[in-house]
């Protein structure tokens, strides 16, 4: 049984299981003995709604979900134990299901960049060739597969190098036109660093690329006009 959820969600649900039988019966859930289970915190009672014969089952995510979490399945055990109210009743029944949380935005074969978004410091109007200062600005692919790399929402200010990765590379952006680094017109830059890959999958990934322009030229403030004139009265 698989389940998905966003990285940093509080919430993670999935229909658990289905109770046979016209008795009804109440039933406790329990994680199982893995290293996940710190993901939704230890001692945590799950919740979960009665809808007749089937159960909703629903818990808190106590953890926030970082990049070394994408593309690696989450596995969980819950048990859903019978709880007996009369001594004389006979054992108690129950049973296991795995879930495997997938966190979003990374799939099996997809392309990997060395963090979600890229962030740098520009200042403004820097003649072509400038070199951005990013942190973790390298990609990584499954083993023989070929991406291309392209900016997008970019308005050919900025260049990415290489356009074509295999395995692990880092990458270079660098200043195209500098026509809209001007401070006075925009404090900052956005666009979509992409990466697709070449072949049967065509997976995507991309990051947010933020390029903050620092002022440099502080320019004197100017007048709209040359002249003004008003009467009084």
């Amino acid at each position: 049984m698989a389940s998905s959820f966003s990285a940093g969600s509080r919430n993670s649900r999935s229909a658990c299981m289905k109770s046979h039988g016209n008795k009804k019966k109440n039933w406790r859930f329990l994680w199982g003995d893995d290293g996940a289970k710190t993901l939704v915190g230890l001692g945590q009672r799950l919740k979960y709604a009665d809808l007749g014969r089937e159960l909703t089952l629903s818990q808190t995510i106590a953890q926030v979900l970082s990049h070394s979490n994408q593309g690696q399945p989450i596995l969980l055990n819950v048990t859903a134990e019978e709880v007996r109210s009369n001594p004389q009743e006979g054992p108690a029944q129950s049973t296991t299901v795995q879930l495997a949380l997938i966190p979003p935005g990374v799939t099996s074969g997809s392309p990997t960049f060395g963090a979600i978004e890229y962030h740098a410091l520009l200042d403004e109007n820097s003649p072509v060739g400038t070199e951005l200062d990013l942190t973790q600005a390298e990609i990584t692919t499954e083993p023989g597969d070929v991406v291309t790399l392209e900016l997008q929402k970019n308005n050919g200010t900025f260049d990415i190098s290489p356009s074509v990765v295999e395995g692990f590379s880092r990458f270079r952006i660098t200043v195209h036109d500098n026509r809209l680094l001007d401070y006075e017109a925009r404090h900052y830059v956005e666009c979509f660093i992409v990466a697709k890959e070449i072949g049967k999958g065509n997976y995507t990934a991309r990051a947010k690329l933020t390029v903050v322009l620092n002022d440099v030229n502080d320019n004197p403030p100017k007048f709209v006009k040359t002249e003004f004139r008003g009467t009084v009265q």
